[in-house]
């Protein structure tokens, strides 16, 4: 469905915002779905379930709004959630995040009324009581509804697949480790926290094989040939696991230049490393278009390679801010935004004890394109009005393709309980 664009304005006002307000202030009447029928009606591919929403709003907390912020908040100061039309009041409050129905009392229009005593109409302690009651009551009455109309359906960490979205553009190109060409003793294993859930290694079975130090006549040999575009600057990333410090390093090279000793870092979890010659970067190096590889030589059994990647792209830096746990969310948007097939994934990770990061969103459509504006993120029912990341994305998708909105930049997102629920809208979504 496609939803109207949501811009913020600030305004300075030279007029007192305090002024008490009537009850004759147009819209306070609670509203009936009848009288809804014209806001929404011809408005919304699903009119039935706005109705719904809208109506509930109207008939709890829009009349408190109307009657006591319309001065200030129904159109000369953003946000306009006193608006006269209670459809656009609802969707400027919820995108400026200034009620939060999981917590009513945490609510900044709450928090405004008391223990900040802005602008109260009565004992502001009361005020903001009454405020915070009629959040409750909007949010109980359409608890199982916000998540349809808003958004995708919520989804948990726990939903996530190790299948995480990985950056494949003209800028970067990806190779999974256990799909190239692998010599001696290099073999395969299973690993669901691993890209593709796979990764190649040449294992020291229990006892310490011989460290290597040099690369003159390697046997144990993964190698990825790489298809350049476009001559240029280009970086090589590893992602990898090192569970020790006797089984944390191996040597590289691209294309017949002499192998360099990788030493990667000590973990145990797979993460990102750039090129390196022991401890010291190699950075960019120059390559013509047309093929080229990229050989890796064991130097120590037991390290885990995971994913290659060749980058022309500067502020490449690994999937999800360089998580070591990166994981795919997968929503059906289809009905979202009235396009059969679509789908929109993004990585998560855990980035940390307080935290998740978000990162590379992807939409994937079949038979109709797609235009999409301004990616917002829910957290448990509530817009996060303070993530921003993905807001200014802008994107016309063409038929039967995956496409990023953004391949750089994460967005990090603060933990609210033991299982929060991730969803997500768009200010725009529609068929092309």
């Amino acid at each position: 469905m496609k939803h109207k664009g949501l811009f913020i304005l600030t305004a300075v006002l030279l007029i007192s915002c305090n002024e008490k307000k009537s009850s004759t202030v147009p819209g306070t009447t609670p509203l009936s779905p009848d009288s809804l029928e014209e806001i929404t009606e011809g408005s919304d591919k699903n009119p039935s379930k706005s109705v719904d929403l809208v109506t509930e709003f109207a008939n709890t907390v829009y009349p408190v709004l109307r009657d006591n912020c319309a001065g200030c908040h129904a159109d000369t100061i953003a946000p306009y959630f006193a608006n006269a039309d209670p459809k656009e009041a609802l969707s400027l409050i919820e995108t400026s995040g200034k009620m939060n129905t999981n917590n009513p009392e945490k609510s900044r229009i709450v928090e405004r009324l008391f223990p900040e005593n802005h602008n109260c109409w009565g004992e502001c302690e009361e005020n903001a009581k009454l405020m915070a009651e009629k959040i409750n009551e909007f949010a109980l009455n359409t608890l199982k509804d916000v998540e349809q109309v808003l958004g995708t359906a919520p989804l948990t960490i726990a939903d996530a697949t190790a299948d995480a979205n990985l950056v494949e553009s003209d800028l970067s190109l990806i190779q999974e480790a256990e799909l190239g060409m692998l010599a001696g003793t290099v073999i395969t294993a299973e690993d669901e926290t691993a890209s593709g859930g796979s990764y190649a290694y040449s294992p020291n079975n229990a006892v310490q094989v011989d460290r290597l130090d040099n690369a003159d006549n390697p046997t144990d040999t993964m190698t990825y040939t790489f298809d350049i575009a476009e001559a240029g600057s280009y970086r090589l990333f590893v992602r990898a696991k090192g569970p020790t410090g006797n089984d944390d390093s191996f040597f590289a090279r691209v294309d017949q230049n002499p192998f360099v000793y990788w030493d990667f870092p000590e973990g145990d979890t797979f993460t990102y490393d750039e090129f390196r010659n022991q401890n010291d970067p190699v950075g960019a190096f120059n390559l013509t278009a047309g093929a080229h590889t990229v050989e890796i030589a064991r130097r120590e059994a037991g390290i885990l390679i995971d994913t290659i990647v060749l980058t022309a792209d500067p502020a490449f830096a690994g999937a999800t801010v360089n998580s070591t746990d990166t994981k795919k969310l997968t929503y059906d948007i289809s009905e979202l935004c009235n396009v059969p097939g679509a789908s929109l994934e993004i990585n998560v990770a855990e980035s940390s004890a307080e935290s998740f990061a978000f990162s590379m969103p992807v939409i994937t459509t079949i038979e109709t394109a797609i235009k999409v504006k301004g990616l917002r993120i829910l957290i448990n029912g509530s817009i996060g009005a303070q993530y921003v990341t993905y807001a200014r994305v802008e994107r016309e998708i063409a038929a039967n393709a995956k496409e990023f909105l953004l391949e750089n930049g994460a967005m990090i997102v603060l933990k609210e309980g033991e299982e929060d629920k991730f969803s997500f809208k768009f200010d725009e979504c529609a068929p092309m």
